[in-house]
Order: C-alpha cells, then structure tokens, then sequence
C-alpha cells in the first residue's frame, strides 16, 4: 500500500519507503514504541525478518522490510531508531527480536522494557503474551498460527492478526510497570532487559562447532559416536545453508543420534531413513561418505587436519565430563544456602526468585564465591546495595 498523505488511523502496512518516512516521523515523536517481529525461522536457514509489528504511541502499523530491504535496509533501522533516548521500547520475550534488528539492522536500543521479565520478576504464575493479556487485561488473544511469513501478498487477515502480538503492550506495560516500580524493581527489569551483548562473530550463520555436544542423547555416545555426530552435524549444517532450509527439516538430531549410536552400522541405517524432498540422491551419496570417511583411518590420514580433530571429538565428551564434574562439598554448601536464602527472601517481598538473584548469578557466585560482586553476570547495582553484606556472609566471602 503506498501513501501521498499521512497515515491514517487505521491498521497500515507500510512496504514503500515513502510510507516508511510517515512512520519515522511518527517514532520520532512518539512517547513510547511497542515492537514484534515475525521471522522464517521455522521456515529457512537464515533467520529473515518478514514483518515488523508496531504500536508507535497508539498507532498500530505493519512494515513489510522484503521489498525495502530487498533495496537497502537503512531507511528501516533509521525509522527504528529515531525512537527518543527517553522513549521505551515495549517488548514480549524480547531477545530473539533485539537479536535479529541487531543482526539485520545493526541497531540496539538503550531502554527496552520487556514485560516476560517483568513478569518473572514479579513471581507470575504464567508469563507468555497470551496468559499475560488475559490475566491482567481480560483480553483474549488469538492463538497462534503455522505461518510462512516469507510469502506474498500478504492477507490483510494475517496481519490483522500479526498485529494482535502489539496491541496491548502498552496495556501491559502500564500494569506490570506499576507493579515493578511499587516492588522497586526497575533496576533489575532493566537489567533483565537489556539487549544481548553483540554478536563478535561477523557471520552469523556459521555452524558453531561445538554445538553438537547439546544435542540431546549425545552424552550417551561413545567417543567414535561423538565424531561421527559432530561430522553429521557439520555436513547437516553445510547442506541446509546451502538450501536455505532449517538443519533440522534435512535430519532431526533424533536421526543424527540413532546413526551416531551405533557407527558401524551408520551405512545401512542411512538406507532405511526418510530424508527432507530437497535432498536428492548425489546428496544422500555424500552423506555416506562423510560417513565413511569419518570412521576410515586411510580417510582421516587423506584429510590433514582431520585426525587431530578426531581426537579433540573423541575426548570432548571425557572432557566435557571432567569439566563439569561433581561440584565439592564447599560449592554444594554455596549452593544450598544461596537458594534457601532466595526462596526467603522471595516469599518475604512478594516476588519472584529471579528478582532476588538470577541463576547465573547464583551459580557463578557458589562456583567463584571471591568474584567482586560488580562483576558477578546479572547481579546488578540494586542487588549490590540490598544484599553485599548478606551474600558476603552466605559465600564466606574473606572481608
């Protein structure tokens, strides 16, 4: 839809940069800026934004970035971010969309309110965006939908419904806010919602390649399971960057295990699985090298680097088990009296164990009691003035 005129009152789907410009003025000038995206994760490889979903200051708007990122993507990252430094940015669940405006944008926001933390904070039996707006507002929302977001045009019920995830925000925002400031909560929201650190990789889609150890059933493996599954996964990654769909849709991490279990047989196994219609046979072809190749020692000699990768693969999980360990009796004792403690203190101002002390700040603190606590992750100032002295004592902290 383009437009000669300012925006009108009702719902809009911006897609020209014409548009683009209305709304920038209006984020400029708004006193607060609601935001949802909707990505391809689901969908493709490369996580995409398809549509971004706003309420700037009462004013629900859909921006289409396919066809203006499609020509370059500064006009949406500046109309974004004429948000004002005093002006919210009121989210739901808010890290995988920070991430993505950071990733496809490179923009970041100073003051982000995200009413899932608040909602954690405040001890809330339920905190998705659902259970939230019917809770507290009385409102229904539509349940969710199977959607490929990537596709065009888009129904003008799709985007109504879209729209659905920012409409009370605002609401939201106004009712939980109240209830942070009166817990005396606001620093720890804050900090709870701050945009995730930036990303120092510079390609984004790179397989990361110890991911392979978290897959689940993959601590059940032998060490040759382990490189197996780790050439599995890294063949599995190439080929669905390379389609441009989810590594998951190619094999499952059920079906990379089940082959890993048992590498000998991993050959024959291949023959009986069904695989995504995408892979074709000179696929399949080079999936049984890959594995033939791993469990091969002619195969890992021909390769160069690849036997001391066998071997760093064939320890991780020894390593990884020796890492972690068991922790001693002093870090036990941390822990047990860290959460006592939390559980408390939780009970007795009313909210919830996150807003006395994180779990990664718990953790860190039981592991590394000496650890200046400004440095403690996710501890935060206001923390440190209610609590130094107590977290000192409950750490044995030498003073």
């Amino acid at each position: 839809m383009a437009w000669n005129a300012p925006l009108p009152d009702s719902i809009a789907l911006v897609d020209d940069e014409h548009a683009l410009a209305a709304v920038r003025e209006l984020i400029a000038n708004a006193a607060w800026l609601g935001l949802s995206l909707e990505l391809n994760a689901t969908r493709s490889y490369r996580r995409r934004i398809c549509l971004v979903q706003l309420d700037v200051g009462g004013r629900l708007v859909a921006i289409d970035p396919l066809p203006l990122s499609g020509r370059r993507p500064e006009p949406i990252a500046a109309a974004l971010g004429a948000l004002g430094a005093g002006a919210p940015l009121i989210v739901h669940g808010g890290e995988y969309a920070l991430m993505a405006l950071e990733r496809e944008l490179h923009l970041r926001f100073s003051r982000v309110f995200d009413l899932q933390q608040a909602a954690v904070l405040l001890g809330l039996p339920a905190t998705g965006l659902r259970a939230l707006t019917a809770e507290l507002l009385g409102v229904a929302l539509p349940a969710p939908r199977s959607v490929d977001w990537l596709q065009r045009p888009l129904p003008s019920d799709l985007i109504d419904h879209a729209l659905a995830d920012v409409r009370y925000l605002r609401a939201l925002h106004g009712v939980l806010g109240e209830r942070i400031r009166a817990a005396d909560l606001e620093d720890e929201l804050a900090l709870a919602s701050a945009p995730p650190a930036p990303r120092s990789s510079a390609l984004p889609d790179t397989p990361d390649p110890r991911r392979f150890k978290k897959i689940p059933g993959a601590s059940t493996l032998s060490p040759e399971g382990l490189t197996l599954l780790r050439a599995l996964v890294t063949w599995r990654d190439l080929k669905a960057k390379e389609l441009d769909v989810p590594p998951g849709r190619l094999l499952t991490n059920a079906q990379l295990v089940e082959l890993a279990h048992a590498p000998e047989r991993a050959g024959e196994r291949l023959a009986a699985m069904r695989f995504h219609s995408r892979l074709v046979h000179a696929d399949l072809e080079a999936l049984r090298r890959v594995v033939a190749l791993t469990l091969s020692d002619e195969g890992g000699r021909e390769a160069g680097p690849v036997p001391s990768e066998r071997v760093v693969a064939m320890h991780a999980g020894v390593a990884a088990q020796r890492r972690k360990g068991t922790p001693g009796p002093a870090v036990k004792a941390r822990l047990a009296r860290l959460k006592s403690w939390r559980r408390v203190e939780a009970a007795s101002r009313g909210v919830g164990l996150a807003a006395i002390l994180p779990l990664v700040a718990l953790e860190h603190l039981a592991f590394f009691p000496e650890t200046p606590l400004s440095e403690v992750p996710g501890l935060g100032r206001r923390r440190i003035e209610r609590y130094a002295a107590r977290l000192a004592e409950l750490c044995d902290r030498r003073t």
